[in-house]
């Protein structure tokens, strides 16, 4: 069964999409997340189309996505798991405190 994404991010012609996949180990069932990148644009014909190219103005709204999916993943790990140190899960916009 394919499930869609979990959560998608778009900037532009740009998208992360955040996809949890789930599997038997001997120990139990694990999760994991992972994250992929793409970009959408329309073809000679006017439909659209899925690349994983990036053009240099796609670098920056490439970056951006992949930033938002990132901290969508921190986030919601820590929700998950309630042992984790709340200091290791500062947002990347946020800096350091000391």
């Amino acid at each position: 069964m394919n499930k869609g994404p979990e959560k998608k991010f778009r900037a532009g012609g740009c998208s992360a999409s955040v996809f949890e996949n789930s599997f038997a180990t001997p120990s139990g069932v694990k999760s994991v997340k992972n994250v992929v990148l793409e970009r959408t644009y329309k073809d000679k014909l006017g439909n659209f189309q899925a690349s994983k190219s990036l053009s240099q103005h796609d670098i920056p709204k490439a970056i951006l996505v992949l930033k938002q999916a990132y901290e969508y993943m921190v986030q919601n790990r820590a929700a998950a798991e309630p042992g984790l140190v709340q200091n290791q899960q500062q947002p990347l916009s946020q800096e350091p405190t000391s």
